[in-house]
């Protein structure tokens, strides 16, 4: 499962007949091999299988700068029986952890934002979901 093939078909039979789109192409986005599915308005949604379904929603497509947290947002989809802590079978802010860590404060999520790596910035996106998917005035990253 942890190919761009399965995130390919996924794409294909799960999101694009209920989706105004243009293609979905094989490719790497930050080192990974995916599966991009590009959305008539610019923006695009990528997926990488794994033992969870990886999600990055791109709001200006190939536009830069095409950085996690800055204009791309990680989500994640597990199901029950999945590696993460916050399995829930629903698509939510990217937010994996082992069982048995503590979910991390407001000020905790701001400052991993603010840190280098992109595996750092995937938390940016649990600080919108916290937030209703509004912009709160001290997110951290600005576009």
């Amino acid at each position: 499962m942890n190919s761009s093939d399965s995130a390919f078909d996924f794409l294909n039979i799960y999101i694009k007949p209920y989706v105004k789109s243009h293609d979905i192409e094989k490719r790497k986005l930050l080192d990974m091999n995916v599966a991009t599915l590009r959305f008539t308005d610019g923006s695009q949604m990528s997926i990488k299988i794994g033992s969870c379904y990886d999600i990055y929603y791109d709001i200006n497509g190939e536009k830069g700068p095409n950085e996690i947290g800055r204009d791309i947002y990680a989500f994640i989809l597990c199901r029950k029986s999945g590696n993460c802590n916050v399995a829930s079978n629903q698509v939510r802010a990217y937010y994996c952890v082992s069982t048995g860590t503590p979910y991390p404060t407001r000020e905790s999520i701001i400052d991993t934002c603010k840190t280098k790596g992109n595996a750092n910035k995937k938390i940016c996106t649990l600080l919108l979901e916290e937030n209703q998917y509004e912009f709160p005035k001290d997110y951290p990253i600005r576009l």
